[in-house]
């Protein structure tokens, strides 16, 4: 049977005349394709329908070994060039880990997908949009863009390998690229968040913390000002200065100056970038490893000289301030931030990695790369994540429970509730194409993702008029530079008009409801637990599994829905109902993922673990 791939809206028009869709299969590879192909009442299948999830769990976690291994050869390949990259432990590959393993993820799984479903189908005559160029990388992250088809280059070089006709629809959306993941100036950028931090604290709680400047002060790094950090920053501002820093520059948060620098560090020895970084071989896959190539060489140039300067300028700015240690909100697998960690370790100086999301109560497999392979500290919100990790991390790195600040806040502020009057949907994932995934570390696809919101949303299309309802999606949710608009949206204004659309942060607005719908068990999970509102989580992901401890602590917490059908129903159970019928005050799984002590002084351990070493 011939196939049409279908990725964008206008492919389905494109499609239609060559793919009779009674007589063809249509393959939907996108959440965009999902939606107006069921908006067309079009049949299609799913990527997930020709993988099994158990069978992309699979390459997921392969692709986790592959990934260090390729990064290491490439790192081989650059030291066997200049000696000097090893002396310095200069390692741009090994940096960016975290990228490359959503890039290997990305190509591999979907070609995959379609050796499998021509295998099956047995086609001649494959359509499918016009393939991207693998060598034109848009930043450092490495991602497919919207208008970057993998899915079309993938096609292509099948059908070259396989002696099949393959039928390119252009791609009609203009092309859009983000901007260098903060290489490129923005002036302004700074001062507009400045300013919004003014408007949410005050002016007089700004200018305090940020006039505290004194040179006989230490002076610390950190790498950002959310989660848990911001409140440190304040509770250790009597003793330190803090500087921020970015892919850009280092900033000092007290004068707001941008430090520069004459750099006396090494200049960089002349390198090579050619074909021998093509030829790495990660995977042993003809194709994918001919895209992989292409786009490792191209980031390489791109960004092995810049990583340097940027290098020197670090050890330029450390040299004159010294600081006495580095506080981040993420891993180390990911360039800028690994490049820091790593001046950090040769410097002998303190690392401590702020927990930033949920952890220990499903492996994430890819954070055992980024997250927990560093020289340093791993502040945990609670004893569940160092449970989960102490065997898998690095013997260098100590994970230490402290609980979390700002979840322990939103505790000690709740409101137990009793009846369900307002309720917020969270879904999980910004839908982002070939670039998602899921927290466990593995591909994430939209298309079959799309199927399960709307099956699920479409169990709260009988109350709209009895409950005051928010759709609450991630900040940035509704629209991607990577992926475009999000489709959901336009379900949700179709089929649910009387249900609010939201992008503002959850914690900012986690005492407003009664009822937390969640339909995937991340951070949000966590942080919903500290309310006083009901939870309704939907636990029966296959690709993000709950271990059973965590399962029995949250069950008298929260009602779980354990499969896709169950979730719906119980949707209806408890909305029929009006009533809260979980123990809301039982604070077992909170204690376990997100407050440790629950005794009010998480913030009081982050410091004086900080203190202990930087004074």
């Amino acid at each position: 049977m011939n196939i049409a791939i279908i990725e964008y809206a206008s492919d389905i028009k494109e499609a239609e005349g060559l793919f009779p869709p009674k007589e063809c299969l249509y393959l939907s590879v996108s959440a965009e394709a999902s939606y107006h192909l069921l908006q067309k009442g079009i049949r299609f299948i799913t990527d997930e329908e020709v993988l099994s999830p158990a069978e992309l769990r699979a390459l997921g976690d392969e692709n986790c070994a592959i990934t260090e291994r390729w990064a290491c050869k490439a790192e081989a390949e650059l030291q066997a060039q200049a000696p000097c990259f090893r002396e310095r432990d200069f390692t741009p590959f090994l940096w960016n880990i975290y990228w490359l393993k959503i890039l290997v993820d990305a190509v591999r799984i979907r070609l995959a997908v379609l050796e499998r479903l021509i295998e099956k189908e047995k086609p001649s005559l494959i359509g499918a949009p016009e393939g991207c160029r693998p060598e034109a990388i848009h930043d450092l992250k490495l991602f497919f863009h919207k208008q970057d088809s993998l899915y079309g280059a993938l096609v292509e070089e099948l059908g070259r390998a396989k002696g099949i006709t393959v039928i390119n629809w252009i791609i009609l959306q203009a092309a859009a690229c983000g901007a260098d993941y903060g290489l490129q100036p923005d002036k302004f950028a700074f001062w507009r968040n400045s300013l919004k931090r003014i408007k949410a604290k005050g002016l007089y709680e700004y200018l305090v913390v940020a006039g505290r400047y004194r040179s006989s002060k230490s002076n610390v790094l950190i790498d950002c000002l959310g989660y848990d950090i911001k409140p440190l920053r304040y509770a250790l501002s009597d003793t330190f200065n803090f500087y921020l820093q970015s892919p850009l520059n280092i900033r000092s948060l007290h004068t707001l100056a941008v430090l520069r620098m004459e750099m006396a560090g090494p200049e960089i020895p002349s390198i090579a970038v050619d074909d021998r970084f093509l030829d790495l071989d990660p995977t042993g896959e003809r194709i994918t490893d001919g895209i992989l190539g292409l786009r490792l060489k191209a980031y390489a140039d791109r960004y092995i000289a810049t990583l340097w300067d940027r290098l020197n300028y670090v050890e330029a700015v450390d040299a004159q301030k010294d600081f006495k240690v580095f506080i981040c909100g993420g891993g180390g697998g990911q360039a800028f931030n690994g490049m820091v960690q790593s001046h950090f370790k040769r410097a002998n100086k303190p690392v401590f990695n702020i927990q930033h999301g949920s952890y220990g109560f499903a492996l994430n497999t890819m954070a055992v790369y980024s997250d927990f392979r560093f020289k340093g500290v791993f502040m945990s919100w609670g004893e569940g994540t160092g449970e989960m990790y102490n065997d898998l991390k690095d013997d260098d790195l100590h994970i230490v429970p402290t609980g979390s600040h700002v979840i322990e806040t939103v505790a000690r502020k709740r409101s137990i509730r009793r009846k369900i009057k307002k309720i917020c949907y969270v879904p999980f994932v910004t839908l982002m194409g070939y670039a998602a995934y899921y927290n466990g570390g593995q591909p994430c696809l939209d298309s079959r993702m799309i199927l399960d919101e709307m099956h699920f949303l479409s169990a709260l299309k009988p109350y709209t008029g009895s409950y005051e309802i928010t759709y609450k999606i991630a900040p940035g949710g509704i629209r991607s530079p990577v992926s475009g608009d999000n489709p959901i949206i336009s379900w949700v204004q179709d089929n649910l008009p009387g249900v609010r659309i939201a992008a503002d942060p959850l914690i900012s607005v986690i005492h407003d409801f009664d009822l937390f719908i969640i339909d995937f068990p991340s951070t949000a999970l966590v942080q919903a637990a500290a309310s006083g509102a009901e939870i309704l989580v939907y636990i029966g992901n296959p690709y993000y599994v709950m271990t059973s401890e965590a399962r029995s602590l949250l069950a008298p917490r929260a009602v779980m829905g354990l499969d896709e059908d169950d979730f719906a129903s119980k949707i209806s159970t408890v909305l029929d109902g009006g009533k809260v019928i979980s123990n809301v005050d039982d604070m077992s799984f909170l204690e376990k993922y997100g407050v440790y002590l629950n005794d009010g002084k998480s913030l009081d351990r982050m410091a004086s673990r900080i203190m202990e070493v930087a004074i």
